[in-house]
Formats: structure tokens, C-alpha cells, sequence
């Protein structure tokens, strides 16, 4: 990055950087976030963590062994679990107990 532009190969900037140099820029910021994190997950969501997890590998397991004979009504408990906790959502972020937001790395 040369004077926070992306130049090319010729060492000319072409279109497209204001697209794409804030997301470049917002990649860097989770980047920065999860080496700080270390891949722990704040305690105020471990629950929450804990059963989106449990949802995906009881998903991964029900396609493995039933990938042949998974029908949609099959999917149906796991999808009322995610439409749940998706609902516990306010304005596209989760929120513990006192009332205070996921951060950044939550939220991921």
C-alpha cells in the first residue's frame, strides 16, 4: 500500500479504491482483533458460543451419516434453534445480560 492506495504491477492506482481500501482496512482491524483475542471468546457469550457450536457439529454429523436420506423436516429443530438465537439479536448485534454489545470479535 502506497499512500493508502493499492498500486498495480505498473505502479498506477486503478478504480475501485475506495472500495476497496476500507475493506482492506476493516480486514486488518479484525485481524488485529482476533491476535489479540488469541481465539477466545468473551465469557459474557461463552453460552451462546457454546450452542452455535453444538448446532454445527450435530450438523456436520447428521451429514455425514444421513447425507443421503436428509429431508428438510429433518432440518427443522436445528433451524427454530438458529431463528432463536438469531431473534435474541438487536440492530444485527448480541448483547449480554446487563445490556452492554458484543465486541467485534463476538459478534464474528
Amino acid at each position: 500500500m502506497k499512500d493508502g492506495k493499492l498500486p498495480g504491477d505498473d505502479g498506477e492506482t486503478g478504480s475501485g479504491q475506495d472500495l476497496v481500501v476500507p475493506l482492506l482496512n476493516r480486514c486488518f482491524m479484525f485481524a488485529d482483533i482476533i491476535e489479540k483475542k488469541q481465539g477466545k471468546i468473551d465469557e459474557r457469550f461463552q453460552d451462546l458460543y457454546d450452542k452455535l457450536l453444538e448446532i454445527r457439529n450435530n450438523l456436520e454429523r447428521l451429514t455425514m451419516t444421513q447425507a443421503w436420506s436428509l429431508r428438510e423436516t429433518d432440518l427443522y429443530s436445528w433451524q427454530r434453534k438458529l431463528d432463536r438465537i438469531d431473534d435474541s439479536r438487536r440492530d444485527g448485534n448480541f448483547f449480554d445480560a446487563e445490556g452492554r454489545p458484543a465486541d467485534l470479535h463476538a459478534q464474528r
